[in-house]
């Protein structure tokens, strides 16, 4: 090997270093100021579906899914994001507590509509929300994105979509809620086997969080390596 071909080398490790130091670099966190489970059990999953308002709810870790027994799962989150001038990519981090599917589903986030507290008059209140038929919010998760196939006892890593991206620039600097529903949920789909899992809450080390690329600078607490190049590199 001559020293051209290891000088290339180094200048190729150097690159993919400062790639990754990049990376690091823009990434700024949202931070989920409060979690909520609501769910609701009806004599019929109709019923269940279409109701306006959930019996229950808590400020525990959000629960999403359906049971055989008319009961919905629905979570919802309240993330605060940083001043932010792009976002290029974005993650929900969510810490796996308990898998109660014996079915696989996918699982939507749409924007909420609630304000502050969310409670079980909240259970509709996100967009796309519609009775008897489909949703027809805007999933902020694509379709095959994201399964419970993939599920962990640990962090489950979600990638946000073009709308959801666009939708966490738009609440820089502000809250953006998030309701979490399963696509069956979505799709008016009657579960034949019990489908639902749930995430941690809040108040330890498995809180959930946000994960944001902001690679123009703006975020809180990144910095930017514009310009960073390897041109006029010296490598002895």
């Amino acid at each position: 090997m001559d020293n051209a071909m290891i000088k290339n080398i180094i200048k190729l490790i150097v690159l993919f270093c400062l790639i990754l130091i990049a990376r690091s670099a823009f990434a700024v966190t949202g931070t989920v100021t409060s979690t909520y489970n609501i769910y609701d059990t009806e004599a019929t999953y109709a019923a269940v579906r279409d109701s306006t308002q959930g019996s229950n709810d808590s400020s525990s870790g959000p629960k999403v899914g359906q049971t055989t027994a008319y009961r919905v799962y629905r979570g919802y989150l309240n993330v605060t994001i940083p001043a932010l001038a792009s976002c290029t990519s974005a993650y929900l981090y969510l810490y796996g507590d308990g898998d109660n599917s014996t079915t696989d589903f996918e699982i939507m986030a749409y924007l909420g509509q609630w304000s502050g507290t969310v409670s079980s008059a909240e259970w509709e209140l996100w967009d796309g929300w519609t009775s008897g038929s489909a949703h027809t919010g805007t999933t902020f998760i694509d379709i095959g994105e994201w399964s419970t196939s993939s599920y962990v006892i640990g962090w489950n890593i979600i990638e946000l979509n073009a709308a959801g991206r666009a939708a966490v620039l738009a609440a820089q600097g502000g809250t953006l809620m998030i309701a979490l529903i399963s696509k069956e949920d979505t799709d008016y789909d009657a579960p034949s086997n019990d489908e639902w899992v749930s995430f941690d809450g809040l108040g330890d080390e498995k809180a959930p969080y946000m994960r944001i690329n902001d690679p123009i600078g703006g975020g809180s607490g990144s910095s930017s390596l514009e310009g960073a190049s390897l041109e006029g590199a010296k490598i002895e």
